[in-house]
């Protein structure tokens, strides 16, 4: 198994939506917050949109964080502001760490990564929770990557997916 240096970890709603009211921690039950810490232990610097950024609770973020934006913004202590297409935030934050990186990007950042097979392993949570925007594409998951395992607790299923092998 080769070193998976790229993660991402998302959340998806009952109904495919990776939102509600515009923010992800709303389809995120119990369970889902006690793996996601797990997750960010495994990496040394996060990785999001400008969105994202803006909309959820980064500021505080126990490790850096490299921003992907349009919008050019001062960089701070522990935020890095890049205008750059995600996989170019997504090296500068590979050069710049001693380990592996964890994106947290919505829907609309993740979903050209995981086109071009950047991501190493996509942590995902299926949540009984219905959301109401930003809808998951399962095809572009199914055609790039298999699910290499799933489990449930409680109501909440978790899966991990790894990119499709070359075949021989």
């Amino acid at each position: 198994m080769k070193h998976e240096r790229v993660l991402a970890n998302m959340v998806i709603g009952a109904n495919g939506a990776t939102s509600l009211n515009h923010d992800s921690a709303e389809l995120s039950p119990p369970a889902d917050r006690k793996r996601f810490h797990e997750i960010r232990k495994m990496s040394t610097a996060l990785v999001v949109g400008g969105n994202t950024f803006r909309r959820e609770h980064y500021s505080k973020a126990p490790m850096p964080v490299y921003v992907a934006t349009q919008t050019p913004t001062s960089s701070t202590s522990t935020s890095i502001f890049i205008v750059a297409a995600p996989e170019i935030v997504v090296r500068k934050a590979l050069e710049d760490s001693n380990g592996a990186v964890l994106i947290e990007g919505g829907i609309r950042f993740i979903a050209p990564l995981l086109a071009k097979g950047v991501i190493d392993r996509l942590f995902l949570t299926r949540s009984p929770i219905s959301g109401d925007g930003d809808f998951f594409d399962f095809e572009n998951l199914h055609r790039n990557y298999q699910l290499d395992s799933s489990n449930k607790v409680d109501d909440v299923t978790f899966e991990e997916w790894t990119p499709k092998k070359a075949k021989d």
